[in-house]
C-alpha cells in the first residue's frame, strides 16, 4: 500500500490520473468521442509507464549475454571499458558522479584484478568545461583513473582513449592504441544491452574481441514480482534505451561501421 500511495505522487503519476478522469467525465456525460482521445492517451502512457513491456524489449537485447562467467575469460592484451557510467561533477570526491551504468567500472577493474589483462583501457567522452589551468575538459577515463589510482583498484597501466563522441570513435582509438602496444586481443566490458553494436563495430576496427557484458538491468527488473503500479517515468526511459540501441545498430550498418 505504501508503495501505490508513493508511486500516485509521482508526476506522470498525477498527470495519467487526471488524464483518466478527463476520459471517465466526457463517458459519463454522454460524449464518447470526446472521451476517445484521452482514453489513448491513457493507454499508451499506461503500456509504457505503467507495465513491464519496455523491460520485456531491453531485456531482449540482454538475453543472448546472460550467463557471462568471468572465471570462464580467457586471458587478452587489454581490458576496454566502454564510456557512460558516469557524469562529471564539481561536487563528487573524485570530480563525478557513478550513472547507472557503473557496471561497467566494476565489471573492468574485477577482471584485471583476477589477472585476464595486462592493462585497462577507459573510453568515454569529455565532462564539463575546461580547466582553470587552460587544459582541455577532463574526459571520463581521467576521472575515472583517479578512482582507481587512489584506491589501488588495479595494478596495470591505464589508457584513457580520449575525447571520445561515440562508440565508433572508441573503437577506433582502441584500434590505434592495440597497434602502438603490439596488443592482439582485448576484453570489451559494456552493457548487455550495448554489447552486440559494441562487439559489431570493434570487430569492424579490426579488433579481436572478447565480449564481456554487465549491467543487466532489465533482466534484473523482471526477476521482481510483478504487480500492478500507476505509470512512471523509468518506463519512458526504458523504451528510450531500447529504440537508441534499435536505431543505432541500423545507423552503425548504414554508414559502414558495422557488418
Amino acid at each position: 500500500m505504501a508503495r501505490f500511495v508513493s508511486s500516485s505522487l509521482q508526476p506522470l503519476a498525477l498527470l495519467w490520473l487526471a488524464i483518466v478522469a478527463a476520459a471517465a467525465w466526457h463517458a459519463l456525460h454522454g460524449r464518447p468521442r470526446r472521451a476517445l482521445a484521452p482514453a489513448l492517451l491513457a493507454a499508451v502512457i499506461w503500456l509504457v509507464g505503467g507495465t513491464r513491456l519496455p523491460l520485456e524489449l531491453v531485456a531482449g537485447l540482454e538475453r543472448p549475454w546472460a550467463g557471462f562467467d568471468v572465471d570462464r575469460l580467457p586471458s587478452a592484451d587489454a581490458v576496454v571499458m566502454l564510456g557512460g557510467g558516469l557524469n562529471g561533477s564539481s561536487n563528487g570526491v573524485f570530480g563525478f558522479e557513478m550513472g547507472a551504468s557503473v557496471d561497467r567500472a566494476i565489471t573492468a577493474a574485477e577482471i584485471v584484478r583476477r589477472g585476464r589483462a595486462g592493462a585497462l583501457v577507459l573510453g568515454g567522452s569529455a565532462h564539463g568545461t575546461s580547466r582553470e589551468d587552460g587544459g582541455d575538459a577532463p574526459t571520463e577515463a581521467d576521472l575515472l583513473r583517479r578512482w582507481l589510482r587512489a584506491w589501488n583498484v588495479v595494478a596495470v597501466p591505464i589508457h584513457g582513449l580520449g575525447d571520445c563522441r561515440n562508440t565508433r570513435d572508441e573503437a577506433v582509438a582502441t584500434a590505434r592504441l592495440a597497434r602502438e602496444q603490439g596488443w592482439k586481443r582485448v576484453i570489451l566490458v559494456t552493457s548487455a544491452a550495448h554489447m552486440r553494436r559494441s562487439e559489431a563495430v570493434f570487430r569492424k576496427a579490426g579488433l579481436e574481441v572478447i565480449p564481456a557484458p554487465c549491467d543487466f538491468e532489465a533482466l534484473a527488473a523482471l526477476e521482481e514480482p510483478a504487480e500492478f503500479r500507476l505509470p512512471s517515468i523509468d518506463g519512458f526511459g526504458c523504451l528510450g534505451a531500447w529504440m537508441h540501441e534499435r536505431i543505432g545498430y541500423l545507423g552503425y550498418r548504414l554508414r559502414g561501421w558495422i557488418d
